[in-house]
């Protein structure tokens, strides 16, 4: 096989693996048991239980004539649609080449959200290049009691997260109806639930950029800090007991067992972010007793490591002792939290 024909192939795997993604991976209602809203979506003037979408369909004419104007002279392919966020909204998606390349690898991918009862569009966006948003989720992130969309995109070694808040009110398109809010564009970012409330934290990597942090520290790959069996299983506690109902929206990374204590990315120099109205606010300095404890925990992965891989760990700590000198006592900002999601009493 040449080195061409073998690209291709790789480059083919990639885009169905994002579009799989994407069209099996795009949630509805919340389990009631998360504690997470169910807010309504349903638009001002249209049914309020429509026929779920049937997935052997093909979209209205409407939706194709607003792809076309998106990408004006380019060939376009249709990849397949499904329900999200309620019986009444359909997700569509559409891949795009300039007509000389149109059997070749697509160039990106049109993204088309649309009302089942109107037929019309409702918002969309299109995706240049290979890694194609896939997980897709509809969260509550600014309290409003409106479900906001968040989804991941990348594979292999390129990983971002992006979150849209949903603004629509009334029927109609609006390229407004959903604004992005927050990326990360170097990680896989995490929701928890410091609070125990029900509304969602960002735990985010803390760094800058598009290149994801391996956490190397020697000349090969897996030359990584050592993290004892202790810590693992001290990790995969902390996960479980913050993320709670916001599990199901994490990235496993295929990982049943392993994702929980990475999820923590305890290695990272983290930000714990929060979603408002006006934007992304950085509440790091909220969850003291956090901090603390992470410090203890890398404290103990720092004992086993030596050279490069102990440097490693002592940047973290000294990143997160300066966060600490700059936290307010929890009391003082959140008086019925200890910032580390329990409860006092």
């Amino acid at each position: 096989m040449s080195q061409g024909s073998g690209e291709s192939i790789v480059r083919l795997v990639l885009l169905a693996f994002g579009l799989l993604m994407g069209l099996t991976a795009i949630a509805g209602p919340s389990d009631p048991a998360s504690g997470l809203k169910k807010s309504g979506s349903q638009l001002e003037g249209q049914s309020a239980n429509p026929r779920p979408w049937n997935p052997d369909s093909r979209p209205p004419a409407a939706v194709l004539e607003h792809a076309k104007s998106l990408r004006p002279g380019l060939a376009l392919e249709y990849l397949g649609s499904r329900n999200t966020r309620s019986n009444d909204l359909v997700w569509s998606e559409y891949s795009y080449n300039t007509p000389t390349n149109a059997h070749n690898w697509p160039a990106g991918v049109l993204h088309v959200l649309w009302s089942l009862t109107s037929s019309a569009p409702v918002w969309s966006m299109d995706w240049d290049g290979d890694f194609q948003p896939h997980s897709h989720a509809w969260i509550d992130f600014d309290g409003d009691g409106q479900r906001d969309l968040f989804f991941f995109a990348g594979f292999e070694d390129v990983f971002a997260t992006h979150i849209y808040l949903w603004r629509l009110q009334k029927p109609g398109y609006r390229k407004d109806a959903l604004v992005k809010v927050y990326s990360n564009d170097n990680d896989y970012s995490v929701i928890l639930d410091m609070e125990a409330d029900g509304r969602p934290e960002i735990l985010d990597s803390g760094y800058s950029g598009d290149t994801h942090v391996a956490h190397q520290c020697g000349t090969e790959e897996w030359d990584r800090p050592e993290v004892p069996d202790s810590v693992e299983r001290a990790l995969d506690a902390k996960y479980r007991a913050l993320s709670r109902g916001f599990d199901q929206f994490n990235f496993t990374y295929n990982m049943p067992d392993a994702y929980p204590a990475t999820s923590m990315k305890i290695l990272d120099p983290i930000k714990i972010l929060r979603i408002e109205r006006s934007g992304v606010v950085d509440v790091t300095a909220r969850y003291p007793a956090h901090l603390r404890w992470r410090l203890g925990v890398l404290r103990d992965i720092r004992a086993v490591n030596t050279g490069k891989c102990r440097d490693l760990v002592d940047s973290v700590i000294s990143y997160l002792e300066k966060r600490l000198t700059q936290a307010r006592p929890s009391g003082a900002v959140r008086p019925a939290s200890d910032g580390e999601g329990g409860r006092r009493r």
